[in-house]
């Protein structure tokens, strides 16, 4: 009772006229006017504010009747040690009560009226929406800080100016210096590479991005690395740099896995060209007494030796198409060497498809003879010249026929002839298992 009628009183206790036409003024703030622990004036700002209906309902209304019990306390408080004489700051920030018991955080700041100590002017700030924005911020800021220090490679986020506003404890770990000696400024890039300081000055005054730069740098304990850098600027609405964000992964692992790579390339190379002079020079020496062979043979054949006699004759021959046929393999051989190397190139000459049929059927004459098979020949339209590469059309076709030879038990192996205007067709067609489906894709 005591309490409510000394609320009563300072209501009725006449109040400055400059305060009262300043509260009733065009001010869109909402201001009190406090005598002692109760409000003696509000605008129509403050009755808004509070969910009166008038200012009259707000007269007389004290901290427990406007704060909440923790923050009329705290007020109280304020006030005890105001009038001790304590310093305790003009503004502060409390829970307030709207007259529907809403509640909604204020900042108020209060001035005291010079001339009557216990009167003073209260600027009321509705701050609700305010902190809840600080609050969604800090927010924010925590879990990009908590993004950035659990992203795999090292950050740095700097001003307009170049200086380091923040780092993320990854880019600690990876150069070895800690984060305050980075917020400083630390060098850490290679003394021979300028070129990642260009670029990153680049992303800072001109806006231009940059990412995917591999270059090395310099651990605080010495330790040299490989890192990638991407340095994207971040603008402002009219699209002016405004910083930059660095950021850079360790690819140490994947350089050295790349130089070990070329390095197994390079051998791979070396033993390739080594087996490359070694195909040339065995070839060459077989070439060589092959071709001494044939010759003697052929001497033999014309009776430079002595008369020969049919059977001689026939073996003689046998071992001269033998020759020349293991002569074509010296090539071929030749050949394969040649195709590693690049430099194959077909050499089309003027030739009959019967010749290289009969030159490939001579090759696996006696293998066929072995397996007891039957080798047939079939033209179906009569024998035409034609321009192909004789020599390595002759070994695809030798090729084939002995495969047919070597997967046919029984029964007969047959070359196929067709000749028209646009060239000519070979067939291989064999009694045997013949090539599975899936496989003759690698084959043709």
């Amino acid at each position: 009772f005591r309490d409510s009628l000394s609320r009563k009183r300072a209501a009725e206790a006449s109040v400055p006229q400059v305060l009262t036409e300043f509260v009733h003024g065009n001010s869109v703030d909402a201001l009190l006017i406090i005598r002692g622990r109760a409000i003696v004036e509000a605008n129509q700002p403050a009755v808004e504010m509070f969910g009166h209906d008038s200012a009259d309902e707000l007269v007389g209304l004290g901290p427990n009747d406007v704060f909440t019990p923790e923050s009329a306390a705290e007020a109280l408080e304020h006030v005890a040690l105001r009038e001790a004489g304590t310093p305790v700051g003009k503004t502060h920030t409390y829970d307030c009560i709207r007259k529907s018991g809403e509640v909604f955080r204020a900042e108020i700041s209060v001035i005291h009226w010079p001339a009557e100590p216990s009167t003073a002017l209260a600027l009321v700030k509705d701050v609700t929406q305010r902190e809840k924005t600080l609050r969604c911020l800090r927010k924010s800021e925590e879990l990009y800080r908590t993004l950035a220090n659990t992203m795999p490679g090292g950050m740095f986020l700097c001003d307009k100016n170049g200086k380091n506003m923040y780092v993320n404890e990854r880019a600690a770990d990876m150069t070895g210096y800690s984060v305050a000696e980075l917020l400083e400024g630390q060098c850490f890039t290679h003394p021979d590479d300028t070129k990642a300081r260009e670029l990153h000055q680049r992303a800072l005054k001109e806006g231009r991005p940059c990412g995917g730069y591999e270059t090395r740098i310099v651990r605080k304990d010495g330790e040299m690395i490989w890192v990638t850098f991407s340095f994207q600027p971040i603008l402002d609405e009219a699209g002016k740099p405004q910083g930059v964000n660095t950021v850079f992964k360790d690819i140490t692992e994947r350089r050295r896995a790349d130089e070990a790579l070329r390095n197994a390339h390079e051998e791979l190379e070396r033993a390739y060209r080594l087996q490359g002079d070694f195909v040339k020079n065995v070839t060459h020496e077989v070439r060589t007494p092959l071709t001494a062979v044939q010759g003697y043979a052929r001497m033999i054949l014309e009776g430079l030796a002595g008369p020969v006699t049919k059977e001689q004759e026939v073996l003689l021959k046998k071992l001269l198409a033998g020759s020349e046929h293991l002569l074509e393999i010296v090539e071929s051989t030749l050949e394969i060497a040649r195709f590693r190397s690049g430099r194959v190139l077909p050499e089309p000459t003027v030739c009959s498809p019967e010749r290289i049929v009969d030159k490939a059927l001579s090759s696996v004459l006696p293998q066929a003879k072995e397996r007891q098979l039957q080798l047939n020949r079939e033209w179906m339209t009569p024998a035409c010249l034609g321009i192909y590469d004789e020599q390595k059309t002759t070994i695809i076709l030798t090729n084939l026929l002995s495969n047919a030879v070597k997967f046919t038990e029984s029964g007969s192996v047959d070359v196929i002839v067709r000749c028209d205007a646009d060239g000519a067709e070979i067939v291989v067609a064999d009694t045997g298992v013949g090539i599975p489906k899936e496989e003759l894709t690698k084959i043709f």
